[in-house]
């Protein structure tokens, strides 16, 4: 015998858990507006594939700053990110996706893609993300971030993507995760930027 209780959430949809008549927990999800769904089994796979780039969580009456073509401007312009050839793919409120093509110069002794690249893309999608809400001119600068590496990735594109999880008046903090093309997740990184002049917060 099997019970099924719909539970009501804060989050863009119910939450639906299945028990068995020995109260173990079998499956549950959490359907959400950009493609989440949580299981009680891993899968490896990136948080957003569903959608990815393109569904986002509404966030009230947010608007963006910035467009696709003045980012890409700016990372076709700096030097200091040129030579990743890193691309734009799409960008929401507080949201940014990278695609990133394959160079040889990324690959490291083994065949696989450096660890540095996927850092680079990490922190590059989280800046351009946070300028989706202050503006291209903005001076937020990376405080600290840290990585797990979950996949190697051998001559292969993939994409990152950055989100905000709170943007404080002095700190910044969000996530972000690297993914094959087929989904597979590769990364994940915890950021944190500091904004030149904020206050505490």
């Amino acid at each position: 015998m099997t019970n099924q209780w719909l539970l009501q959430t804060r989050l863009p949809g119910p939450a639906v858990i299945h028990i068995t008549a020995r109260s173990e927990v079998k499956t549950w999800a959490l359907p959400l507006s950009f493609g989440l769904e949580f299981s009680s089994r891993s899968t490896g796979k990136a948080w957003w594939h569903k959608g990815m780039g393109e569904r986002n969580l509404q966030r009230g009456a947010a608007k963006i700053a910035v467009t696709k073509p003045e980012l890409q401007r700016l990372l076709t312009d700096l030097p200091f990110i040129r030579s990743y050839g890193f691309r734009v793919r799409s960008i929401a409120p507080g949201e940014c996706v990278l695609a990133v093509p394959f160079q040889p110069t990324f690959e490291r002794p083994g065949g696989i893609v450096s660890g540095l690249v996927f850092m680079a893309a990490a922190d590059v999608a989280m800046w351009l993300a946070i300028k989706t809400l202050l503006g291209s001119d903005d001076g937020c600068v990376t405080a600290e971030m840290k990585t797990s590496f979950l996949s190697a990735a051998k001559q292969q594109d993939f994409c990152c993507r950055a989100k905000i999880l709170k943007l404080g008046k002095r700190l910044v903090y969000g996530v972000a995760e690297c993914a094959s093309l087929d989904h597979k997740l590769l990364t994940h990184h915890t950021l944190t930027y500091i904004r030149p002049g904020g206050g505490a917060g």
